[in-house]
């Protein structure tokens, strides 16, 4: 593409650079010149305008945002119109955005003339959401470079929407003479909205005394009806000793990890029985502020896995203010 200051009666062709008037005439920038125009301007008294004008194998930014957005579209990923070299791409359904960041970064890094934006990963989204933007810098490239940048998108999906599944929620609440039995109707009810929000039901609930036999007994009964169990402990855990990490064990679970980098939220427990997910929630999750409670049901309700490794990767961006 060349980018210059053209004589107007060289001008027809190109792309104005940026908005020019001429009496009651008025060009926006992006406007492709025609002889019309290019009278209107000279009669004006203009004698050239900046203006881009394309070379042999340059195609314009729209069909180049076009190409990268086609690129990365998927059942769950849809594009939105280009204009002004910009594509967006929407969530298709509600689920946890996931993007393999090593690929943004070699497109990015390959050429400055394309810029392609991204939500968090792993972000819960809702359908309908914007989760990237494809921008053209210039106003045209040469089609060899969309040739180049597209394979870097290809094969295993750069990036996706986990879509939520209509999982089933056991909730298991511990009791001690200091909790009021309003506070764990509290917490059921935003167990029923937070399940409710990614498609799933809460189906049971058992209130039980807050000791080691009775909250593994509950584990175990709720395990084989629910598709993941949250307990909330009437006392937070303090150790991988504690009760609740105790009660894990004595179902014939195992703990995957006591604590997380997530700030409200860092004393939860991940845990699993009969190769379903047990979460000790942290007491922050009693209020429908986002913690890490959030993070962990997401991921897990959109059939994600979670292991101890992953927990320990969500310090970067895990401090909730």
């Amino acid at each position: 593409m060349i980018f210059a200051d053209l004589p107007l009666d060289e001008a027809e062709g190109a792309v104005l650079a940026y908005a020019v008037t001429a009496g009651a005439l008025v060009l926006r920038k992006g406007t492709v010149l025609n002889s019309d125009y290019c009278a209107a301007l000279q009669q004006a008294g203009l004698t050239s305008v900046l203006a881009a004008r394309f070379e042999p194998g340059d195609i314009g930014e729209d069909e180049a945002a076009q190409a990268i957005g086609a690129t990365l579209a998927s059942c769950t990923i849809r594009t939105g119109a280009a204009t002004t070299g910009r594509i967006n791409l929407f969530a298709s359904e509600d689920g946890v955005f996931c993007v393999d960041a090593s690929r943004i970064d070699a497109v990015n890094a390959h050429d400055a003339r394309i810029s392609l934006a991204t939500i968090r990963n792993h972000m819960r989204v809702e359908a309908g959401q914007m989760v990237a933007t494809v921008k053209i810098i210039p106003f045209a490239v040469p089609k060899s470079l969309i040739d180049d940048i597209c394979p870097l998108l290809l094969g295993d999906r750069a990036m996706e929407v986990k879509a939520f599944r209509p999982l089933r929620i056991g909730l298991i609440q511990s009791r001690l003479p200091s909790i009021r039995e309003t506070v764990l109707d509290k917490t059921r009810e935003l167990m029923e909205k937070r399940a409710a929000r990614n498609g799933g039901t809460l189906i049971a609930e058992k209130r039980v005394a807050h000791e080691t036999e009775a909250l593994g007994d509950a584990i175990a009964d709720l395990s084989n009806s629910c598709d993941i169990l949250v307990i909330f402990s009437a006392s937070a855990v303090a150790d991988a000793t504690d009760i609740v990490p105790r009660s894990i064990l004595q179902s014939g679970g195992q703990i995957l990890r006591v604590g997380m980098p997530v700030d409200p939220g860092n004393l939860l427990v991940l845990g699993k029985r009969d190769e379903k997910y047990i979460v000790a929630a942290p007491g922050s999750a009693r209020s429908m502020r986002e913690n890490s409670l959030d993070w962990v049901l997401d991921r897990l309700m959109a059939g994600m896995d979670l292991s101890s490794t992953d927990l320990s990767r969500m310090g970067v961006g895990g401090l909730l203010l």
